[in-house]
C-alpha cells in the first residue's frame, strides 16, 4: 500500500464532504420544509412522492428539471448548485396518464420497425376528451418527432 496515495484519497473525500455540508447548510431552510428524503449515491433523493410533493420540491429548490418516464411514474432530476437532486418515481400530473403508442422507427443499422412505448398524455386546457388526446399522441409519434418515452 502506498500511504501517500491513501492520504491523497482521504483528503479528496474530506473536500467532497465539505462541499456537501456547505450545500446542505445553504439549502437547509428549504430542505426542512420538504418531505423526508435521503442522500444516496451522491444524490439528494426523494422517493415515490405525490405530484403535489414533487411540485413543492421543484419550487423550493428551483433550477431546471429533466423529466423521464419510469414505468407508470416520472423521475424528476436536476443539478442544483452542483448537487444532483432527484424525485424518483414521482406521481405524474393529475391531468396526465400513460398511454401506449406505436411509432415508426427509421432505418439505421437495424431494419425499420415499429416499437410500443409508454407516453404521458395530458388533457389540454380545452378539456378535450382523452380519446382525442390519445389520437394526437399517435399522430405526434407518426410525425417522427422525438418524444420522452420509457425504454
Amino acid at each position: 500500500m502506498n500511504v501517500e496515495d491513501k492520504i491523497q484519497i482521504l483528503k479528496a473525500n474530506i473536500r467532497k464532504a465539505g462541499e456537501q455540508i456547505r450545500w446542505f447548510r445553504k439549502h437547509q431552510k428549504e430542505l426542512e420544509q420538504l418531505p423526508d428524503g435521503t442522500y444516496y449515491g451522491g444524490k439528494v433523493d426523494f422517493d415515490g412522492l405525490k405530484h403535489e410533493q414533487v411540485i413543492k420540491v421543484v419550487r423550493a429548490l428551483g433550477g431546471k428539471w429533466k423529466k423521464t418516464l419510469n414505468e407508470s411514474r416520472v423521475d424528476y432530476e436536476a443539478e442544483i448548485d452542483g448537487q444532483a437532486v432527484r424525485c424518483w418515481r414521482g406521481q405524474p400530473p393529475p391531468s396526465c396518464r400513460m398511454v401506449e403508442v406505436e411509432e415508426d422507427v427509421p432505418e439505421k443499422i437495424i431494419p425499420a420497425h415499429k416499437v410500443k412505448k409508454m407516453k404521458m398524455v395530458c388533457v389540454g386546457q380545452g378539456n378535450e376528451p382523452v380519446a382525442d388526446e390519445i389520437q394526437k399522441a399517435q399522430n405526434h409519434a407518426n410525425a417522427n418527432v422525438t418524444t420522452i418515452a420509457a425504454s
